[in-house]
């Protein structure tokens, strides 16, 4: 039928040559893809064309816009008119007469062959321009539809000329063909339009507009566009499925009603592999049911999507179109008999599912598919288990009489025995079929749930299998199936659904007789919140009833039924020790509706691994001074009382605590979180039990050898607090991980997501130094306390502490005389001791007072000896320095005098009194004291003292070693100290003097801004007995004040008693008191020249060299001078001068 849906094209003229060349034409139009650009700003296609040659007659030119079918695209006139005498004789009349027929219909899509045969063409007069047959022929047409005339070459050769004629015929057969196909298709698509506009009028009917749009998805199949035709149909779905929607609510056309006839049929949906003119007719003539039509449909669009290999998208939409088929059988509210719908969806999904199996197994389009055949084979198993109901298959039923003749009436209404009708009367024909069909369907809905990973419905078939299997009797394959999906829910926290999985689990175990498993699920039912509070009392019972006289006793996992909120030490202040009684409070709460009385409640108490062990306390031995020494390591604890062991313990959710680790000064090293139950989250989750129901784990071999117990106490619903106790005697580090409450025939047993560790020690002596408030000073007397603290064993008899310190400390007893001598050792004796007493004994210290360079603070330690201790415990002692000195030498031309300064360091006041400075060389140089030597001056970090002295020089100038002492005390001290500071002063004999002096230049009165200045500089060398060969100057000037014209620097040769005077030309820039430019001196070193003042040598220096002088050896007598500079008189003076280049 598709293949007579063609466009079709007349032949007039002479029908002898188009029939000669028919085939060719036939099979060389769609050899080649033509571009179809369409109306309506569609985007253009690539299309096919294929065409269907009849005799032209006035019949085809009737224009009926009714039907797409049928229709003439093109007409085309054909000629083998051997001249032009010919052609003026018999051709023109007819080839006039049908074009006047084509324009009396208003037809514009036409064209003209003309053939020229070999001998035709030579008789042609080549002299004389448009003397051919097509030349005439255009002519007598039209010269502006000269494109519509087209010669064709002798087509009996198969030279290249022939073949190009050919080709270019059918080029332009593909393009007027187009054109006029599109006009007719654009009439046609508004026609169509106009009549859906219609829809609303009561005369309308669908049945009647169906075959015009399908007629436009036939033409679109036709040419290849098979998407476009699949829109076709889909509009046509849409549209009715409106229409059923619409009918809902009171509005049915009464053409709908050829639908509302009772369902007679109920066959599945059959893909053909073309279009059925049957069912056209039958849907035109109303014959066609709704079942039918909506089969016939989705068939076609089934088809489409096998021919754009779009296989899936069949799968995914075949689930849609059995819920829209059903629901719109019920909106309709036809009659069909009674199983009817769902052996039509089995046979639909089985015929689907036949056809997707045929897509390679290799491609992405498989891989893409299993969600929706998993959907497919799910439905599939749903509908063959309605039937089952129906039928009497089901396990454990009989089918009566009734049942039997529903089953053949059924089978009757099927259709034609096709491979899934086939499979469909297999399964419904007896027991064992029916039971093989259904798992066969269910395992394969499941499977493939699974594999494509949506795993909450094959939970669900699981669940719904499960039910099948225990009809069959069948408890185990049941329980596996309710197993795997209490997992799921439990692991998604699907509560609700997770309780009604148990009270079927525990169905199955009791008739499985597995009394473990029974046991352990009637207790998670009754702790479950999820189930009603009288079926939770009644599992309560059964939990008990089966325990009371059971041997030998169970133990089950307590996870889900009691969960520890909290475990701590009832005493957390104190220090467990060696035979003492230790307590423990355990938080738990049960999840039971109902008081549980307990025999006993223990927790076992095991020695802790190495990488466990953890000190309870910060500190184990250490100093209170500024420099103690602190060992600790990581102090772990809950970050509040509620982190404890709670209900996610066990469950899926992560235990985190905090864990800080301090350096040895105790301050933050690395703060982490560790999780204490991580080999419980991270376990598999796809094999095995949920974690409810799995076996509990077999606890160690040491596990409640050594145990803290509580007897005979009532695990209440909620909260309750346990206390358990035991002595321990053996000192270690101990962890509590599991905890047992015992019924009288029952253990439940749980692990401490958070075990509970602590230390039993004999807890060592300690011994710290601890000075008093406020900083250790150096230079004074200051009072600390040796502190001994007894540990866990008490400290008999008197002993002895000595102390042993570093150089430069010194110490003695504080009670004792003060007139004893000071001794950097110091021996102290120890009362008795009971366990856990403390004693102080009160020490004082005296750093020596010295100069450190740079240094505010001294370090001092200290051994304690103790007769308990292997090893002295080392104390460091920071001491500050009270005060420092610093000295300065300042010139005055010739005269030297020594300034040195006492800077404090401390808020605590000194006295200073008696300063001394002396040469301790043998440098022929003389201090001379300007500062009384009686008067007391007081220091500290608010205020500097200064003490000076005059330098008497002789001819010789060698480096001064002095010494500078001064006395010292505290305000508030009786005893003075003397303090000491040793310097030495070189390079301090004046070498050269500078002076400066500025004048205006001749004529003028002032320095005024902008103007030229003088500036004289005398440089004159002060000691004769230097050697100095050359000295460098260089003029420094605040670029904002002064601008220095001509050269700013140069080499000066000198000699004894040498004197230089230059002069320069500055300006000043600004107006003003204003400070003289700086003049700097450097000693010139030539290249390739030694030094002769002893200094190194420069040789293979190809380049000169500056040093500075020393501090002292230059006076600048102008130094702090200033000039006074009048401003400019003129304005605009001063910016000009701005713009004066400077060298």
């Amino acid at each position: 039928m598709e293949t007579e849906r063609k466009p079709v094209i007349t032949y007039a003229g002479e029908p002898a040559v188009f029939q000669q060349l028919q085939n060719g034409l036939v099979h060389g139009l769609p050899q080649e893809s033509v571009e179809w650009r369409r109306s309506y700003g569609r985007a253009p296609r690539h299309v096919t064309l294929e065409a269907s040659f009849e005799p032209f007659s006035e019949a085809t030119l009737v224009d009926d816009m009714s039907t797409l079918v049928r229709r003439p695209c093109l007409h085309t006139f054909w000629t083998d008119c051997p001249d032009i005498e010919t052609y003026k004789s018999s051709t023109r009349e007819s080839l006039q007469s049908w074009l006047a027929q084509l324009r009396q219909h208003n037809v514009v899509d036409w064209l003209v062959v003309v053939v020229e045969s070999a001998e035709a063409r030579s008789k042609t007069n080549k002299l004389l321009p448009r003397s051919s047959v097509l030349d005439k022929v255009k002519a007598d047409i039209n010269s502006k539809h000269g494109d519509r005339c087209i010669t064709l070459l002798d087509p009996s050769k198969s030279d290249s000329r022939s073949a190009g004629s050919l080709h270019s015929l059918l080029t332009k057969l593909r393009h007027f063909l187009l054109i006029g196909f599109n006009r007719v298709l654009v009439r046609f698509e508004d026609s169509m339009r106009s009549q859906r506009e219609k829809r609303t009028s009561s005369d309308w009917s669908f049945c009647r507009y169906f075959p015009l749009q399908e007629e436009l998805a036939f033409v679109f199949g036709q040419l290849g566009l098979c998407d476009e035709a699949l829109v076709q149909y889909d509009e046509l779905d849409a549209l009715f499925t409106q229409f059923i929607l619409n009918s809902c609510a009171g509005d049915t056309p009464r053409w709908l009603e050829t639908f509302s006839q009772p369902v007679q049929g109920w066959q599945g949906l059959a893909v053909p592999a073309s279009c059925s003119e049957e069912m056209r007719n039958a849907l035109c003539n109303r014959e066609m049911s709704l079942l039918a039509f909506r089969n016939y449909l989705y068939a076609r669009q089934c088809v489409l999507l096998k021919k754009l290999d779009r296989t899936p998208e069949i799968a995914q939409r075949t689930i849609t179109f059995l819920f829209n088929t059903i629901n719109e059988l019920g909106l309709m509210g036809l009659e069909i008999q009674q199983g009817g719908v769902a052996c039509w969806a089995f046979v639909t999904c089985i015929n689907v599912l036949d056809m997707c199996a045929e897509i390679p197994a290799d491609t992405a389009a498989q891989q893409g598919i299993g969600v929706h055949t998993a959907s497919l084979y799910d439905q599939a198993r749903l509908k063959l288990y309605s039937l089952g109901e129906l039928c009497g298959l089901l396990p454990g039923d009989e089918p009566t009489s009734s049942q039997l003749h529903l089953t053949v009436t059924l089978s009757a209404g099927m259709g034609d025995n096709s491979p899934a009708v086939e499979k469909l009367k297999d399964a419904l024909a007896g027991h064992d079929a029916f039971q093989k069909c259904y798992l066969e369907l269910s395992e394969l809905a499941m499977g493939t749930y699974k594999h494509m990973g949506r795993l909450r419905l094959a939970r669900l078939v699981g669940r719904q299998l499960a039910t099948f299997h225990l009809r069959l009797g069948q408890a185990a394959h049941a329980a596996s199936l309710l197993t795997d999906a209490l997992k799921t829910y439990q692991e998604e926290g699907w509560g609700r659904l997770a309780a009604q999985l148990l009270l079927q689990l525990a169905h199955c175990y009791q008739l499985m007789g597995d009394r473990q498993r029974y046991t352990q699920t009637c207790a998670l039912v009754a702790a479950s919140e999820h189930v009603p509070h009288q079926t939770r009392l009644e599992f309560t019972e059964r939990l008990r009833a089966p325990a009371a006289g059971a041997e030998p006793r169970l133990t089950l996992a307590a996870e889900e039924v009691v969960s520890v909120r909290e475990t701590r030490l009832a005493a957390p202040d104190s220090e467990p020790y060696p035979g003492a009684r230790l307590e423990v409070r355990v938080t738990v709460e049960s999840r039971l509706p109902a008081p549980v009385a307990l025999s006993r409640a223990r927790a076992d108490l095991q020695p802790a691994l190495a990488a466990e062990q953890v000190s309870r306390s910060t500190s184990s031995a250490s100093t209170s001074s500024a420099g103690s020494v602190r060992r600790g390591g990581v102090a772990r604890r809950p970050s509040s009382p509620a982190a404890a062991d709670g209900p996610a313990a066990g469950g899926g959710e992560l235990c985190l605590e905090p864990a800080l680790e301090y350096k040895q000064d105790r301050s933050l090293s690395a703060a982490t979180l560790v999780c204490r139950n991580m080999f419980k989250v991270l376990r598999r989750k796809d094999s095995g039990q949920p974690a409810a129901l799995a076996r509990p784990s077999h606890l160690p071999a040491a596990a409640f050898q050594q145990s803290l117990e509580a007897a005979d106490v009532t695990l209440q619903p909620g909260a309750t607090e346990l206390v358990l106790s035991a002595r321990v005697q053996q000192p270690g580090t101990y962890v509590v991980r599991h905890l047992q409450l015992s019924c009288p025939a029952l253990d439940l047993t749980l692990d401490l997501a958070r075990p509970l560790r602590f230390a039993v020690k004999s807890s060592p002596h300690q011994v710290s130094l601890n000075k008093s408030a406020g900083d250790l000073l150096a230079g004074t007397v200051q009072p600390m306390t040796l502190q001994i603290v007894c540990g866990s064993e008490p400290l008999p008899g008197p002993s002895a502490v000595r102390l042993q310190c570093s150089r430069g400390l010194s110490v003695r007893a504080a009670d004792g005389d003060p007139a004893a001598p000071w001794s950097d050792e110091l021996q102290l004796h120890v009362p008795p001791l009971e366990a856990f007493q403390s004693a102080r004994l009160p020490v004082s210290m005296l750093s020596q007072l010295a100069h450190v360079k740079d240094g505010v603070s001294v370090v001092h330690k200290v051994d304690i000896i103790c007769p308990w201790s292997a090893a002295p415990v080392e104390a460091e002692l920071h001491f500050l320095l009270p005060f420092s000195a610093a000295f300065k030498v300042h010139t005055s031309n010739v005269r030297k005098f020594l300034q040195v300064v006492m800077h404090g360091l401390n808020t605590a006041e000194f006295e200073l009194t008696r300063p001394a400075l002396t040469v301790v060389n043998d440098a022929p140089v003389e201090l001379t004291p300007l500062n009384e030597t009686a008067e007391t001056l007081v220091v500290s970090s608010e205020t500097s003292v200064s003490y000076m002295w005059e330098m008497v020089l002789s001819k010789e100038t060698p480096p001064v070693r002095s010494q500078f002492s001064v006395e010292y005390r505290a305000v508030d001290a009786e005893t003075r100290q003397r303090f000491k500071f040793d310097f030495t002063v070189s390079d301090y004999r004046t070498l050269l003097s500078v002076t400066c002096r500025m004048e205006p230049l001749k004529g003028a009165e002032f320095c005024r801004s902008g103007s030229i200045c003088q500036l004289h500089v005398t440089v004159a060398q002060e000691d004769g007995t230097a050697e100095l060969r050359a000295v460098m100057y260089e003029v420094l000037a605040d670029q904002n004040m002064w601008a220095i014209c001509g050269r700013s620097s140069g080499v000066l040769d000198m000699g004894p008693d040498t004197r230089h005077v230059l002069q320069l030309e500055v300006m000043p820039l600004t107006g003003g008191f204003l400070p003289l430019p700086t003049v700097r001196l450097s000693r010139y070193i030539p290249a390739n020249k030694e030094s002769t003042e002893g200094r190194a040598l420069v040789t293979g220096s190809s380049l000169p060299r500056l040093e500075p002088f020393a501090a002292g050896q230059v006076y600048s007598a102008s130094r702090g001078q200033q000039v006074h500079v009048l401003a400019t008189s003129a304005p605009g003076l001063a910016d000009r001068s701005a713009d004066v280049s400077l060298s």
